[in-house]
């Protein structure tokens, strides 16, 4: 190991590093859980970078050699990995930058959201996943960003979900999925399927959930877990999978496209 590899190995072990580097991040989206963000722009959350990069290589593996490859030898199946590994590397992302590009950025300005494209497609700069009801996730948008952070050694990488009736291309993390994704009632009823938890699980599909919602438990350690809230006050899990329409005041009608989020930490 070089001198320098001994001291970047220093330095990106250091938690108060990442605080700062993606400090422009929480400015940008309200802080983690404080703020009450649109339906473009995803609640900030984090996940393991391990999480990440696992399903960024099973993202690989699917789209160079198939889900199965034992009719490859081993050596052909990692060359056709490499090969795309590389690829993904060294070839532009949609705005503009390669893996080394947005290392270099990172570490010079800190992770942040390109002001021109704050209020368009700015959540898919935020790499995300798909999620199904079984718990399985994918990989979605944020290939090169998951790759600039995991070879900077990044702990947390920023992300966030969204549901899908099938993500079995990719991995079963280390987590059990959110028991109101598959909650049923005593008639055997799962939630309805135009609930918040429909709009913003595998139902529907349609809004981004933060991955420390999708699984119900804090996923890094010391941040606790984020919860949908009103006025800061907790949304009961019954209320979450009841028709938007049929809840208090039609309020989770307004909640679904205006979320608000909140941090709590479990005993």
């Amino acid at each position: 190991m070089s001198a320098f590899d001994q001291a970047w190995a220093i330095v990106k072990a250091d938690t108060g590093m990442w605080e700062e580097i993606y400090a422009p991040l929480h400015e940008q989206l309200a802080g983690r859980g404080s703020g009450q963000p649109s339906d473009r722009l995803p609640a900030l959350d984090f996940l393991p970078t391990s999480v990440a990069r696992d399903m960024l290589e099973a993202h690989i593996k699917h789209h160079s050699v198939g889900r199965d490859d034992s009719d490859l030898t081993p050596e052909l199946s990692n060359e056709l990995q490499s090969d795309l590994r590389a690829s993904i590397r060294e070839q532009k992302g949609d705005h503009g930058f390669n893996v080394d590009d947005l290392k270099q950025s990172i570490l010079e300005e800190g992770y942040k959201i390109p002001e021109n494209i704050l209020t368009g497609r700015s959540q898919y700069v935020v790499p995300n996943f798909l999620f199904d009801d079984f718990g399985r996730m994918t990989q979605y948008e944020g290939r090169h960003r998951t790759m600039a952070l995991d070879e900077l050694g990044a702990p947390y990488i920023p992300s966030f979900g969204r549901g899908t009736w099938d993500a079995s291309r990719g991995v079963k993390p280390p987590y059990e999925i959110n028991s109101l994704y598959s909650r049923k009632d005593k008639d055997g009823y799962t939630p309805s399927s135009y609930s918040a938890a429909a709009y913003y699980g595998p139902d529907k599909g349609r809004y981004s959930v933060p991955p420390s919602f999708v699984f119900g438990q804090e996923l890094v350690p010391g941040m606790g877990r984020l919860v949908p809230v009103i006025g800061g006050e907790r949304i009961s899990d019954e209320e979450m999978a009841t028709h938007i329409m049929e809840t208090p005041d039609h309020r989770m009608d307004d909640w679904v496209t205006r979320p608000e989020w909140a941090i709590t930490h479990d005993d």
